[in-house]
């Protein structure tokens, strides 16, 4: 992280609790906004480092394809066109031609199409 809050983090919960205790809840109501948006920035630079974490690992996953799959799974992966395909690898029950399997409502249309 570029900086840490935890000084600031410390101070804002000391105030929040005075204000409370002295029901002087407009000025606490001002500390707690600060907390949120500390908070925020916080989530939002680790689901930015866990984001990176996870295209560089994938990355390295699949340059090293072969070695770091079994020869049945490495297959089993390039045979793979659609959706339905891992479906139908991964459960008991095979799906027919006539049902609906994907990411969305089989009636959803986006209004750009």
């Amino acid at each position: 992280m570029k900086q840490s809050y935890a000084k600031e983090g410390k101070e804002l919960r000391r105030k929040a609790g005075g204000y409370a205790h002295t029901k002087q809840f407009r000025r606490m109501r001002k500390i707690v906004k600060r907390q949120r948006t500390i908070l925020g920035i916080v989530l939002r630079e680790i689901q930015r480092k866990l984001a990176t974490a996870e295209l560089e690992c994938s990355a390295s996953v699949w340059s090293q394809g072969q070695e770091v799959f079994s020869k049945t799974g490495w297959e089993a992966i390039n045979q793979t066109n659609s959706l339905r395909d891992v479906v139908n690898r991964n459960c008991v029950l095979q799906l027919s031609d006539n049902e609906f399997i994907g990411m969305t409502r089989k009636d959803w249309h986006p209004r750009w199409f």
